[in-house]
């Protein structure tokens, strides 16, 4: 498998990047609210599945790292959005 390490500062700018983009619209506050209560959950779902996809052939060297940056991705959205 391979491994994808992210910085703290990396983190703390992409945090930083999606809380200054905040939309206020009705619909943006509703899909907000549905990734808040729904994050961790997914989130699970694709520590679960990184190291079985990481595993297939032809896949695995993509969908490790892949899933990855969706994670950190994830992780700074909720650390942005989901303070009240």
């Amino acid at each position: 498998m391979t491994n994808v390490t992210f910085t703290q500062q990396q983190i703390d700018d992409l945090t930083r990047a999606i809380a200054e983009h905040k939309v206020v619209a009705r619909e943006a506050a509703a899909a907000s609210d549905v990734f808040c209560n729904d994050w961790d959950t997914a989130k699970s779902v694709l520590q679960v599945l990184q190291p079985v996809l990481s595993q297939v052939p032809g896949v695995g060297l993509f969908a490790g790292p892949a899933i990855a940056v969706v994670i950190a991705a994830g992780d700074a959205a909720k650390k942005a959005i989901c303070t009240k």
